[in-house]
């Protein structure tokens, strides 16, 4: 004599953890704060963050490996542009409480170099081209004349 034996499966249906945003590249000048900033949608509260940097010096590498830094754990990451930052590359994974995980895509930091003006507002860099470019032609005349 053989019964069958009935089976139920229970299991709970988690939302899927998608990416929404990536961070995007920035641009600032020396001492200027920076935001970056990943959204996600979906996965079981809590989520956690955690922001990591690729260094300018891997750019180009085959397999960059980014350096968890230490305290940025929101969707929000915030540097101050400087030196030190120019050419980074951040990016951001977001882990729920089952298990999910989404990574962002690397997004570029790029120091953006002043360009010192004259008293009027003129680009100092094309004020001193100009300058170089009628003092060489003032002495190819001269020198023509003197020929």
């Amino acid at each position: 004599m053989t019964t069958d034996a009935q089976y139920i499966a229970a299991y709970d249906a988690y939302p899927l953890l998608k990416l929404v945003q990536s961070p995007v590249d920035q641009i600032a000048s020396s001492g200027e704060e920076v935001e970056f900033r990943v959204a996600v949608s979906g996965g079981q509260a809590p989520l956690q963050y955690q922001w990591y940097v690729i260094p300018a010096e891997q750019m180009g590498s085959a397999e960059p490996n980014g350096t968890a830094i230490a305290g940025a754990t929101s969707d929000v990451l915030r540097i101050t542009a400087g030196d030190s930052v120019n050419g980074n590359r951040y990016y951001c994974v977001v882990k729920d409480q089952v298990g999910q995980q989404v990574v962002s895509d690397a997004a570029l930091f790029t120091l953006s170099i002043a360009i010192p003006v004259t008293g009027d507002g003129f680009p100092m860099a094309v004020y001193l081209a100009l300058t170089a470019l009628s003092a060489a032609a003032l002495l190819l005349l001269v020198k023509r004349r003197s020929a």
